[in-house]
């Protein structure tokens, strides 16, 4: 590979575009410190590979003025021209292969993209590999530290680790690897609990990536509420625009048969008045009648009191008891008494048959005649003291009839006396024939008096009720004026009228409708609150999301680096101990070989042979014996310088034997003196032939170099 041609604008110190044109082998930049030659490399560098952003940071414009902050290099490859633009702060990339365009996008090194990988993968297969830290490590020559293990330089540009051996090496990287991440790729090794670095990240980036969709969620969501809230509030309108229109239609109807109504009920209180008044009319009429009546047949009937009407019935039914009296007191008075005739004789006999018997028995001196009469005797004698006290009672109870019937004739008599008295008043009249029924007719007429009276206080006033009547008229007059106003206003409710009980079951539905409509307007003012709630609730910050991306953007940079270097350690891990064996086998003879030629050359012969263990331990044979450099502290910091950098050159023609990189060589030589210096010179003029060489120092000696490109840089 040969730059032919490099361009900077803007990067670093090199404010003003800086074109430079390079010889095919041998460019030596002379330049104090300061005066860009650190940058120079790093913007060759940054051409090809690019910038991260901590990076694109440090070597923006100097000049903020500048707009321009891009850069361009030109070189061939086994007879191929290419051409790389970079713009160093956007990381748009253009690559060229003989003026045919193999690539134009953009092409960070951080992240992952579709666009870098392949960016990448054609460098790879210009170049060979398409990482700058490999490139960095192998032709980038720094200059040596005095104080730095020749065996850990050895190790690092071999392997990129440092470390006294293998052993030493692979622990490291296992330790840099779990300090990375917990998973474990090896059998011999168990997976940590604790997360790591990238465990942490991935756990940040999906909470971002969550936080991120669940914005964007929100953004979609509320362009569908708004769009649903548009929705909403257009029927909402048109939903309120119907309401008004029914509300307004139904209360003229409604009014219009309230009106009827009240028309109707004023009509009715009216017929109820005339009702009245005519009630009135008939009840003085019958009245009227019936007094007519009273006095035409009833004269004086009125003086006659309840008192009379009861003397009047007792007279009635005293002259009736008199009359039983008087004919039970008769039979009494010729009533007789028992004949006791019968009974006298049978005493006598009785007495005459006891007095025989006592005679008998003076005559037969016989006891028992004398107790015979004697027993007949007595017989006789109580026979006739029970006939005699019979015969008292019969004349003393009769006598005691006798008496009461006579007192109870006197007492009727007497009270039939008083009676006519009493009523001496009213004899006049109580003497007409068929006085009671007369009587009874008169107070049936009485009665129907007094009910006829009694139903003319139940209702009002005549003259009242005539004036209830007329006030009824105005208000009937008022409605009326009413109706005509709205039947001018709408002509339709004229049939209402007509077709009353059609108009109520019309209103009665259009209430519902009305009813049905405001439901609907409250739903879709629950609705329309609701989605509001909803979008309030939502959170849709644009600088939120930008800020959200920007950090993911970020954690997904430093993901893929730690990603990049865990796989790195696994892989070296993994791959290690094979590629050293393999290294062994087929490179480390020659590669021990090529540092012997090169260091030998650089000591003009002095140490015999160098070579390599398997720990890549460097030993030099001297006047036959083995010195192992990185142990016995047996060289000079001159000696070291030279050992590293045979072993670089080696490594270099070793790893670039297609591409022919250019070896990149920034004062590695600041310790060699003029002898040394002289051999690296014929050394590097024969590398030429292979590698361009761009060789960046601060000594003046260079200038000297014939067949080479001196440029000056202050």
């Amino acid at each position: 590979m040969k730059i032919k041609k490099i361009r900077l604008n803007g990067f670093g110190i090199f404010s003003d575009a800086y074109d430079l044109k390079l010889d095919e082998k041998i460019n030596i930049f002379i330049g104090p410190n300061e005066s860009g030659k650190s940058t120079l490399i790093k913007g060759i560098l940054a051409v090809i590979f690019g910038l991260k952003k901590n990076e694109w940071e440090k070597y923006r414009p100097w000049n903020i003025s500048k707009d321009k902050y891009d850069g361009e290099i030109y070189f061939n490859i086994n007879n191929n021209s290419y051409y790389i633009y970079r713009e160093f702060e956007t990381n748009k990339v253009i690559l060229k292969e003989n003026k045919e365009e193999l690539f134009n996008g953009h092409a960070a090194p951080g992240g992952r993209t579709e666009e870098k990988e392949k960016y990448f993968n054609i460098l790879k297969k210009i170049i060979g590999f398409g990482n700058k830290e490999v490139f960095y490590n192998t032709n980038v020559v720094l200059q040596k530290s005095i104080e730095a293990n020749i065996t850990s330089e050895i190790q690092s540009i071999i392997t990129g680790a440092t470390g006294s051996n293998y052993k030493v090496i692979l622990d490291k990287w296992l330790y840099e690897y779990f300090n990375l991440t917990k998973e474990s790729r090896w059998s011999f090794v168990k997976n940590k609990n604790k997360n790591r670095i990238i465990e942490e990240k991935e756990n940040e980036l999906r909470e971002l990536e969550g936080r991120k969709s669940k914005l964007q969620e929100n953004f979609i969501k509320a362009s569908e509420l708004e769009n649903k809230l548009e929705i909403l509030q257009k029927e909402f309108e048109e939903v309120k625009t119907k309401i008004d229109s029914k509300v307004k239609e139904y209360e003229n109807i409604n009014s219009y048969i309230q009106l009827l109504k009240e028309k109707k009920y004023i009509n009715e209180k009216i017929n109820n008045v005339n009702e009245n008044l005519q009630k009135i009319e008939n009840i003085n009429r019958e009245l009227e009648a019936k007094n007519n009546l009273i006095e035409k047949l009833y004269v004086n009937y009125d003086k006659i009191s309840e008192e009379n009407i009861r003397d009047y019935n007792l007279l009635i039914e005293s002259k009736k008891e008199l009359k039983e009296k008087e004919g039970s007191f008769e039979i009494i008075k010729h009533e007789s008494l028992p004949s006791i005739k019968g009974s006298i004789i049978l005493s006598i006999n009785l007495f005459m048959f006891s007095a025989l018997i006592s005679v008998l028995g003076f005559k037969f001196k016989d006891k028992l005649f004398f107790y015979i009469g004697g027993g007949v005797f007595l017989l006789s004698l109580i026979y006739t003291i029970m006939v005699l006290v019979k015969r008292t009672r019969e004349k003393i109870k009769y006598n005691t009839r006798y008496m009461t019937a006579e007192n109870e004739f006197n007492r009727v008599k007497e009270q039939l006396h008083i009676l006519n008295q009493r009523l001496e008043d009213v004899k006049s009249i109580i003497d007409e024939p068929d006085f009671l029924g007369k009587y009874r007719a008169y107070k049936e007429v009485m009665a129907d008096v007094e009910k006829l009276k009694s139903n003319l206080e139940m209702l009002e006033d005549y003259e009242k009720l005539e004036e209830e009547k007329n006030k009824f008229i105005s208000e009937l007059n008022e409605i009326v004026s009413r109706l005509m106003t709205l039947e001018k206003e709408n002509v339709g409710l004229k049939k209402v009228e007509e077709e009353f009980e059609k108009s109520v079951e019309y209103t009665s539905k259009l209430k519902q409708e009305i009813d049905e409509l405001n439901i609907k307007k409250k739903e879709l003012e629950e609705n329309i609150f609701d989605i509001k709630n909803q979008l309030s609730e939502l959170v849709t910050d644009e600088e939120s999301l930008a800020s959200i991306e920007y950090k993911i953007e970020d954690i997904e940079e430093a993901l893929e680096n730690l990603k990049f270097n865990r796989d790195v350690f696994a892989l070296a891990v993994t791959k290690l101990d094979e590629a050293i064996k393999e290294y062994q086998e087929k490179h480390i003879d020659r590669v021990s070989a090529s540092i012997t030629e090169f260091f030998k050359a650089i000591t003009n012969n002095k140490y015999d042979k160098v070579f390599l263990d398997d720990d890549f331990n460097p030993f030099i044979n001297y006047k036959g014996v083995k010195i192992n450099a990185a142990e016995d502290n047996t060289l000079s910091c001159g000696t070291e310088e030279q050992l590293f950098f045979a072993v670089r050159i080696s490594l270099v023609k070793e790893i670039n034997n297609v591409s022919y990189l250019p070896l990149i060589l920034d004062d590695p030589f600041v310790n060699f003196d003029k002898n040394r210096l002289k051999i690296i010179k014929e050394l590097l003029y024969k590398i030429a032939e292979q590698n361009q060489i761009l060789l960046f120092t601060h000594s003046e000696e260079y200038a000297d170099w014939k067949n080479c490109k001196i440029m000056q840089m202050k």
